[in-house]
């Protein structure tokens, strides 16, 4: 029987994964990363066929499955999008100009030197036995300046990189494939001589805008449906796990295989897109599997690859001469100084625009943990098998490109981690020893109270308990000791950076707590995401040293929250959001009161703090709008009680006490029941607004007929504190009829009025036509009727009636907030409301003149002129001087002097004309 391709392969990867599960065991013994133990696995298996068993050329038969194709679209879109995935990305965003800077112009140039250095180097004598051309350098040069995604990846995860640092290089790797594939096949091009007339500059920049472009819209499209689709699954982790599959191995295929855009930058894309704004759509209880899905599916990527990475080096170098090898480690110095300098001329350019500039410690491993790997060797397999180009100049490539990829792999996994502890990344902070002593002591209490637990349990007690219980209560003693001294050491360290690790930890309680909320069903996926941007950027302002410029207000809306603004959603994410952020912040201050140390004081202030506005928030809710309040707490009522009903089946079908067939029935219904709860919206029951209208004072007593088609015209809505619903100078567009709550209404930054249920605010823009002359602004949650400026004018048009009382109305409003802040302020309020009651709007044609009559002038709108100068709405000027209207005005003429007997004697005063 004839063994194909098939069959090879499948013997290989089981081969591989069985020595890999060893030397996993075996590289945790002796300290070596894992990777390198595959990849010299896979050396020894390549040298071990070509010295044993040569006769049957075993070393063709394991080398003949790797391909430029296995290792681009069978290993590639499993690794990349597992690593996308898994970062960090609001980090990722942040150092997203470094990042950028190294994977374009740094990674060119890097190729443009490593070209001239091995045009050098091929020419020197004993090193070149081919003189490379410039065509043949720069090919290379672009094949090997990228970072290698999978090497930079598996390495950095096993050494223990700090974050940041971690980030920098796994974020270059992930980008520059964009950039190297496009340099590469576009030199390639000229290598094999299809561009002979040479290389248009125009060309070679559309190229590199159509491979990277096209990557990240392939990426961005395909993950916006894998995410639509996966949001409309609940609970299905099968599905779920599908379709993160299916997205992977689809942008790679149709990015790469069909388009001929960045396969890689598709990957990237969707997994970042997945990672971010996609993440909320899965269903909490399948994140952890898909998180461990696609961690195993790495793993066995990571071996395969690794693996076929050594035999591949092994089968290129076997035999190699002197001189190949001298010119292999040439080329590797040559290559680690080169990026060296990009990398610091990388820094110099980008450092002045970053929050954080990144420090040379940080760039001299950057350069020393720049992998090459296997998509080194995908690129260089593809010189060395293409029919255009000289074939030993393709298998010199090959071959340097195999040398390179084992030096920088070997020397690079190795030393790395020396590297780090060496530049002090390794050692922890005060902060972080503390935070240990401190978890550790906690553990042992938790041990010791368990062990005296079990002595006095039925069945236990017999147990000889007292050896490890004196053994518990030792390593407790020590355990103390180790947190008082690395409490004094935390201490020691200065109060801002006590502070800043309290409030680190602060906020991993935080996080927690609110994703724990998301995953019980009580917070929606749109919370979570405006509760976590937050917490994201109080991150930022500690690490910046600015841990005071969080607000205990509620997350700003995003996006969705103001899509949700016009009907009553916004105000149920409020609620849930603001429940969220009060149990977070009894969480965090029940971890706090367990710490005895500074820096945990202010951030236990600050936190109690947050409890009080979240709960002031819930309780302004409840009074304002407690229509929503109602169908929010009955919607989640329902979620919790059927999150209990889905635990206990599982339960009972864990325990054995309920058949599997049976529990997998109810849990559908369960599950279905979930699903719905989750798209729906919660029915809220307002006040109909024909009544809103009719206990509106400006209303009231309007016949039955026109408060109807005025509650035709209005649109319900609500709104949150702080949210403005117009703004000072802008053309007016709708008038609001307040149902409940309060609106603050202020001229610049000074408020004038507060107006609360029943009242009309916004209107007289509409009457005049002027631009917004004042702001309203939600004081606490508003409910109001919102009525829009073609409809408002239609009505008035044909209700002479409403027009008149409108205006009544307006000028009342206006003359009580005029003596308020006026010369009449001192007036007591009966007296303020006397003067109010009698007044009445007379309306100026252009050019009227006002008689004198000795009382005062209320300008309402438009404007009038003395001789001072002209005075716009809002102005009080003594009726003793001529006023004249400048353009159609209205105003409000106060009783001359002696007409009000309680209150004449600041009108007097007032309306004395000058001397």
């Amino acid at each position: 029987m004839e063994h194909g391709v098939e069959e090879i392969v499948v013997a290989v990867a089981v081969v591989a994964l069985a020595v890999g599960a060893g030397a996993r065991a075996v590289s945790k013994r002796v300290r070596v990363p894992y990777t390198i133990a595959m990849l010299a696995v896979g050396l020894a298996t390549g040298l071990a066929a070509r010295l044993y068993a040569p006769e049957t050329d075993a070393f063709a038969v394991v080398r003949q499955p790797v391909s430029p194709e296995l290792i681009l679209f069978v290993f590639l879109p499993a690794l990349v999008f597992e690593s996308a995935f898994s970062l960090d990305v609001h980090a990722f965003r942040k150092n997203l100009l470094f990042v950028a800077v190294l994977a374009g112009p740094a990674m060119v140039l890097a190729a443009v030197g490593t070209a001239g250095a091995m045009v050098g180097l091929t020419r020197a004598p004993g090193l070149g036995a081919l003189a490379w051309g410039w065509p043949a350098a720069l090919v290379f040069g672009a094949l090997i300046s990228a970072t290698d995604p999978i090497a930079v990846v598996a390495l950095l995860r096993e050494v223990g990189a700090p974050k940041r640092l971690g980030l920098l290089i796994e974020g270059e790797s992930l980008l520059n494939d964009g950039t190297a594939i496009v340099a590469f096949t576009v030199l390639l091009t000229l290598l094999t001589g299809e561009a002979a007339a040479g290389i248009d500059p125009a060309d070679v920049l559309f190229r590199f805008a159509r491979v990277v472009l096209g990557g990240v819209a392939v990426g961005y499209l395909l993950a916006a449906a894998a995410s639509a689709w996966i949001g409309r699954t609940f609970a299905d982790p099968l599905v779920e796990i599908t379709v993160t599959v299916v997205l992977a191995y689809g942008a790679m295929l149709l990015a790469e295989g069909l388009l001929h855009v960045s396969g890689v930058l598709a990957l990237v894309t969707a997994g970042l897109h997945l990672a971010g704004p996609g993440r909320r759509r899965i269903s909490p209880e399948v994140r952890a599997f898909l998180k461990e899905f696609w961690e195993l599916l790495a793993y066995f990527a990571n071996t395969l690859v690794f693996f076929l990475v050594g035999v591949v080096v092994a089968y290129e170098l076997h035999g190699s001469d002197v001189a190949t090898l001298g010119l292999i480690g040439a080329a590797f110095v040559a290559l680690l100084l080169i990026r060296l300098a990009v990398i610091f001329l990388a820094r110099w350019v980008a450092n002045p625009f970053l929050a954080r500039p990144v420090e040379p410690r940080a760039a001299a491993v950057m350069a020393w943990g720049g992998l090459r790997g296997a998509v080194s060797l995908a690129l260089a397999l593809m010189v060395a098998t293409h029919p255009d180009v000289d074939r030993e100049l393709g298998r010199q490539v090959l071959q340097l490109t195999a040398g390179v990829v084992l030096l920088t792999i070997v020397l690079g996994g190795l030393t790395t981690g020396r590297l780090l502890a060496w530049l002090g990344f390794a050692d922890p902070s005060p902060a972080q020893r503390f935070s240990e002593a401190r978890a550790r002591r906690q553990v042992l209490e938790a041990l010791l109270a368990r062990v005296r637990r079990a002595r006095s349990a039925p069945g236990l007690g017999r147990l000889p308990w007292a050896r490890v219980e004196a053994q518990a209560e030792a390593r407790l003693g020590d355990a103390r000791r180790d947190e008082d001294a690395e409490r004094s050491r935390y201490e020691a360290a200065g109060e801002a950076q006590a502070e800043g690790a309290a409030f680190r930890d602060a906020a991993a309680v935080e996080r927690r707590r609110y994703r724990a909320a998301f995953e019980e069903g009580t917070l929606s996926a749109d919370g979570l995401g405006a509760l976590e941007h937050v917490l994201d950027q109080h991150l930022d302002d500690v690490e910046a040293g600015h841990a005071e410029r969080r607000t205990t207000d509620a997350p700003p809306a995003g996006r969705v929250q103001r899509l949700l603004a016009r009907g009553f959603g916004r105000h149920a994410l409020q609620y849930e959001v603001s429940r969220a952020q009060l149990e977070a912040a009894r969480a965090v201050r029940a971890s706090l009161a367990r710490r005895a140390d500074a820096g945990a004081l202010r951030v236990e202030g600050f936190y109690e703090r947050l409890e009080r506005a979240a709960a002031h928030r819930l309780e302004d809710l409840r009074a304002h709008l407690p229509e929503v309040t109602a169908a929010v707490e009955q919607h989640l009522a329902e979620r919790i009680a059927l999150n209990a009903e889905r635990e206990a089946l599982e339960r009972l079908r864990d325990h054995g006490e309920l058949a599997d067939g049976v529990a997998a029935r109810e849990l559908d219904l369960v599950k279905g029941r979930l699903k719905r709860l989750a798209r729906e919206r919660p029915p809220v029951t307002l006040r109909e607004t024909a009544e809103l209208c009719r206990e509106a004072p400006m209303f009231r007593g309007l016949p039955e007929d026109a408060i109807q088609e005025l509650a035709e015209a209005t649109e319900e809505r609500a709104y949150a504190q702080g949210d403005v619903l117009f703004t000072e100078g802008d053309r007016p567009d709708a008038a609001y009829v307040i149902a409940t709550g309060v609106v603050e209404v202020l001229r610049g930054d000074r408020p004038i009025a507060l107006l609360g249920g029943g009242e009309v605010v916004g209107e007289m823009g509409l009457l005049g036509g002027e631009r917004r002359n004042a702001t309203a602004r939600a004081a606490s949650t508003v409910t109001a009727g919102r009525i829009g400026a073609k409809a408002f004018r239609a009505l008035l048009a044909h209700r002479p009636e409403l027009r008149s009382r409108i205006w009544d109305a307006l000028a009342t409003r206006a003359l009580d907030n005029a003596m308020r802040e006026g010369a009449l302020g001192e007036l007591d309020a009966a007296a303020r409301a006397r003067i109010v009651r009698d007044a009445r709007v007379q309306r100026l044609a252009p050019g009227e003149v006002l008689a004198p009559d000795g009382g005062l002038t209320l300008v309402v709108d438009g404007a009038v002129r003395d001789d001072e100068g002209e005075h716009g709405a809002g102005a009080l000027r003594s009726s003793h001087r001529r006023l004249e209207a400048t353009r159609e005005a209205r105003v409000v003429r106060l009783r001359p002097a002696g007409a009000h007997r309680e209150s004449s004697a600041p009108v007097d005063a007032l309306a004395e004309p000058p001397q």
